[in-house]
């Protein structure tokens, strides 16, 4: 293996890398707007149901904010 193909190696995986994260960070906001949708449609529908929606978001965001921030570790 030449020093050609390990620079072209680490140039690809540089490129895969930003490419992931530049993914996970539209993946995050996606998911506060998300919130923000969830937030709109409890106002507007009055139910039972609101509260648990709003738990199921929050934890989605948190999980996305998880994988975001995983990513900025492990890659």
């Amino acid at each position: 293996m030449t020093i050609k193909d390990l620079l072209n190696n680490q140039l690809a995986l540089l490129i895969l890398k930003i490419f992931f994260m530049f993914a996970l960070g539209l993946f995050v906001i996606f998911a506060g707007i998300v919130i923000r949708q969830i937030q709109l449609m409890v106002r507007t529908l009055n139910g039972s149901l609101g509260a648990w929606i709003k738990s199921v978001g929050w934890i989605f965001l948190l999980l996305t904010l998880f994988a975001f921030f995983l990513g900025l570790i492990i890659l």
